[in-house]
């Protein structure tokens, strides 16, 4: 079955057992034309997966084989544009997985979390390993539910990775049901980046973590401006008492037009000092100008797929954001701004406008679009003082260059204090200013 029978979702029935979500609806989808586990196939499996995506099932738990198969991969892909994530357990035999091609191609999508199980000393030795293991849940002597033909209690204790990976999906369910509008990538960051760090998992699985329900369902916040606030007005306005202090992560959505800050004092760092990671992909509108200046805890940053304009001093001094991405992008790098989504010189003004990303020593490169229509305003890179390359997105990135060939416009200083040493350009730019050097 693609849905684990152990989902986590049982109530407490004749001294049995309670999960992680009690009160969740579970959904049996049977992958196999028998009752042994030898009879599926990765197309029945993107079969499973896509009747789950046409039920609107927001979350599936996988306990089983997984395919090395593009029929399957695109099915799971097609679940999370759906909004669907799935939970997969990494397997049991001791061994690393970095190398295991079914592993590889899950691993990357946006709507898949990889769980290895650890014991009550966090030990998982006995499970497998690896970079592309997202987390690693209490997978020994855990107390399921079985076929009669097993144990006739219905219940018995059992081991591994198929025991871990529910208590995950437990913990997903419950982040839905709380958060509905919560992406399937907002979710997957939040378990990761919301597990316990112990030694024993360093090495073993990439967060180095051990689940952490509580902290998974209280350090999220989603946000929905109403007309004519800026950006800290409407934390203030959506945090409510919940404590500022506890929230890492934040969604951003709506379409209603936000107002331009001033100063620091409008920023989300004047309200959220803790804030890690910032999904403004389902926001409808323009960003404006200081809405995440100075968050000097942010590393992380979602942007819509196209039509991106970012506004002056938007992530001005946030020293540790090391990774933009862009939703819907399955190339996603650390240590790089993915820009590729920009909006063209058509639709008016700057795609970047000044001092955007001013002092984000955490980049290492920028991904451009693969466009000759794009617009810059001046000094947007400056003091980003380990940024040493800038590609095109279909291009090859070359260490100590900046390809402004998709430029139009030239605007100065806009790589001073980089490691930036090269500029190609393109033949026909409007030079602005030119007396002004560009780096």
């Amino acid at each position: 079955m693609v849905m684990e029978r152990m989902l986590q979702g049982q109530s407490v029935q004749k001294g049995g057992v309670v999960g992680v979500n009690p009160s969740a609806k579970l959904v049996p989808i049977k992958i196999c034309i028998s009752n042994t586990n030898e009879n599926s196939s990765a197309e029945l499996m993107a079969e499973g997966i896509l009747h789950a995506k046409k039920n609107k099932i927001p979350v599936c738990n996988m306990s089983y084989d997984k395919p090395d198969s593009n029929v399957f991969r695109d099915a799971v892909k097609k679940y999370g544009q759906n909004g669907g994530i799935l939970i997969v357990s990494a397997g049991n035999e001791g061994e690393c997985i970095d190398d295991m091609p079914a592993y590889k191609s899950l691993a990357e999508l946006d709507n898949v979390i990889i769980v290895t199980a650890s014991d009550d000393n966090d030990d998982n030795s006995s499970w497998n390993y690896g970079k592309l293991v997202h987390v690693a849940a209490p997978g020994r002597g855990i107390w399921s539910t079985v076929p009669a033909s097993i144990n006739a209690s219905g219940y018995k204790l059992g081991d591994g990775s198929s025991m871990a990976a529910p208590h995950v999906t437990g913990v997903v369910s419950l982040m839905k049901g709380i958060n509905p509008d919560m992406t399937p990538y907002e979710m997957k960051q939040v378990i990761i980046n919301c597990s316990d760090a112990v030694p024993q998992l360093q090495g073993q699985v990439s967060s180095s973590g051990r689940l952490n329900a509580k902290r998974s369902l209280g350090t999220y916040l989603r946000v929905t401006p109403n007309a004519n606030e800026t950006m800290a007005a409407a934390i203030k306005r959506c945090l409510g008492s919940r404590s500022a202090s506890d929230i890492k992560m934040m969604g951003l959505t709506g379409s209603n037009r936000m107002a331009d800050g001033s100063s620091s004092r409008d920023s989300a760092s004047a309200v959220l000092p803790n804030l890690q990671y910032a999904d403004v992909s389902n926001y409808k509108n323009d960003l404006k100008k200081y809405s995440f200046y100075g968050c000097k805890n942010l590393t992380t940053v979602v942007l819509p797929e196209d039509g991106v304009k970012l506004p002056a001093y938007c992530f001005m001094n946030c020293t540790k954001l090391s990774a933009v991405h862009r939703m819907n992008n399955d190339s996603r790098k650390m240590n790089e701004a993915d820009l590729s989504g920009l909006a063209g010189r058509s639709t008016g003004g700057f795609a970047v406008q000044t001092q955007c990303f001013w002092g984000c020593t955490g980049l290492k490169a920028v991904r451009m679009p693969n466009s000759k229509d794009l617009r810059f305003s001046n000094n947007v890179f400056d003091g980003c003082t380990n940024l040493d390359t800038v590609y095109i997105d279909t291009q090859t990135p070359v260490t100590g260059e900046a390809d402004l060939t998709g430029i139009t416009e030239l605007p100065p200083c806009m790589f001073r204090g980089t490691g930036v040493q090269v500029c190609p350009l393109y033949i026909r730019m409007e030079a602005k200013r030119e007396k002004e050097p560009l780096i």
